[in-house]
């Protein structure tokens, strides 16, 4: 039986771009959006009060690329998304797929974690201490920080990712 992966955040450019090579491969694949379109179950505002229950039963591996993203006009509206869905709704999210029996949660979380630059010469490592210095990168790092404490008292496995800016055919958004 193949495994079953649920992305949240289908509809968008990483999301989309996953559920394509997913299917290429075999795997049975649940896409969450806001959208109908890009949907096979659509939920439109993901937050500490999203119920998921309906929708994890056999999946076990999720793909959380659903996210109040990076934007220039930091709004009390911006900052309240940021709140809602990228801590609230992902620790609600993974505290859900924990009590579901799901096997991993890999989080598409940000460079900006690791703060704004790094010296001369000196990439960002996996295993910098946060520095995150805007609301959106806080934001991800305090996501990560839930998730880490989910995934120490449960058996849920949590990989997290810090890309930095993605980009490909048809991206929209910041590029």
């Amino acid at each position: 039986m193949a495994k079953t992966i649920l992305v949240a955040g289908g509809g968008g450019f990483i999301g989309s771009h996953l559920i394509s090579k997913f299917n290429h491969l075999g795997y049975e694949v649940i896409k969450v959006s806001r959208s109908r379109k890009t949907a096979s179950h659509v939920i439109k505002n993901i937050s500490g009060d999203t119920e998921w229950s309906d929708i994890l039963e056999d999946v076990e591996v999720i793909v959380h690329c659903a996210a109040a993203v990076h934007q220039m006009n930091l709004s009390e509206n911006t900052l309240n998304s940021y709140q809602q869905l990228n801590i609230e709704g992902t620790i609600n999210f993974a505290s859900k797929a924990a009590k579901a029996g799901v096997k991993r949660f890999i989080f598409i979380s940000s460079i900006k974690v690791n703060g704004e630059k790094t010296p001369i010469g000196r990439p960002f490592l996996f295993d910098d201490p946060r520095r995150a210095e805007d609301p959106y990168g806080i934001s991800k790092a305090k996501a990560e920080e839930g998730l880490e404490e989910i995934a120490s008292k449960t058996n849920l496995e949590v990989t997290i990712i810090r890309p930095p800016l993605v980009y490909g055919p048809d991206v929209r958004a910041n590029f």
